[in-house]
């Protein structure tokens, strides 16, 4: 088994290499003038990817990206696509921004992407920095995203989302699906889909979104500058989708559950932080009050089913989902 993953291991290193020296040279740069200074193997739930830094005096840092999983060439594509439309649409904004995509390989799904002066949200809070000003410039620069990405009024409908729940729940009667604590799970399900009709037929606002609006998907550098990296597809949908994501996640990762207030998903306090630098819809919008509960019970189905399965990062993120849960949608 060991001979196996150090096999493997070998051959991603190789891939990464002749990835490195290829794009380097269709970006029309010379890959001997650069050395690789860090490497990370990401793995998350349906994704895997290998990640290097390279450095050299005098220039930019890249970044070279190798996708391992999902293994779909059209995803890829439409995930370079809306990194690179993304820049376009920000490319007047004085302060936030998204990193350029310098060459692709679509083939090998790798690509270099130039390295920007700043450090992931999720990192700058395990470094201790201020939490209050990181929340408030993430809004800052999804608002600008929204603002710019194709903007429209629209009314909101839920029962799209609701309808979602309920296929879940069948899928899971199917046997099709299995879900953590499915009982407690279901109970909470429940009362989110019947909690659809006092959101129904109000208006929001609809953009261009980000599709996976994590903590590691949002850099702050100096001077209020602020990039969006690794985009999902182009669609446009309820600003409070990414929102929501980035809210909850927020939440289940950086607070405990002494830290959760009854009737609120996202404590009143880091809301009204997160809309101070969100402003292109306020914290009553109804995609954003609807899809805060809605992510709660995706990211609780998201996690592995059976405990085996879980590490123990995983566990303690299914302990606050249910925490969550248990203090807000009760």
């Amino acid at each position: 088994m060991t001979q196996d993953v150090t096999d493997r291991d070998e051959v991603l290193n190789r891939q990464a290499d002749a990835a490195w020296v290829e794009l380097t040279e269709q970006a029309g740069l010379d890959p001997k003038l650069y050395v690789q200074t860090q490497s990370w193997r990401k793995s998350e739930l349906g994704r895997a990817r290998i990640v290097r830094l390279y450095e050299s005096d005098g220039r930019a840092g890249l970044y070279l990206k190798l996708i391992l999983v999902p293994e779909d060439a059209q995803s890829f594509q439409d995930q370079i696509l809306a990194q690179v439309h993304a820049g376009e649409l920000l490319q007047s904004h004085d302060t936030c921004g998204v990193p350029e995509i310098l060459a692709v390989d679509l083939e090998k799904r790798a690509f270099l992407m130039e390295e920007v002066p700043g450090d992931t949200v999720a990192d700058l809070l395990k470094q201790g920095r201020n939490p209050t000003n990181m929340v408030r410039r993430s809004g800052k620069w999804m608002a600008a995203f929204h603002r710019a990405g194709f903007a429209e009024d629209r009314v909101y409908q839920p029962h799209f989302m609701r309808d979602h729940i309920a296929h879940l729940l069948q899928q899971v009667e199917s046997g099709e699906k299995e879900i953590a604590d499915f009982e407690l799970f279901e109970r909470y399900a429940k009362i989110v889909m019947w909690k659809s009709e006092q959101f129904e037929g109000q208006q929001t606002k609809s953009s261009r979104t980000h599709g996976d609006m994590h903590l590691r998907n949002l850099m702050l550098g100096n001077h209020g500058r602020s990039w969006g990296l690794d985009f999902t597809t182009e669609r446009s949908a309820p600003v409070g989708h990414d929102i929501a994501r980035f809210l909850v996640e927020y939440v289940v990762t950086q607070l405990g559950a002494t830290d959760y207030v009854a009737g609120h998903v996202v404590p009143p306090d880091v809301m009204e932080v997160f809309f101070k630098g969100y402003d292109f819809v306020k914290a009553d919008d109804p995609s954003v009050q609807y899809l805060l509960k809605v992510r709660i019970l995706m990211d609780w189905a998201g996690q592995p089913a059976d405990p085996d399965k879980r590490s123990a990062k995983r566990q303690a993120r299914l302990d606050n989902l249910r925490a969550l849960a248990q203090t807000a949608l009760s």
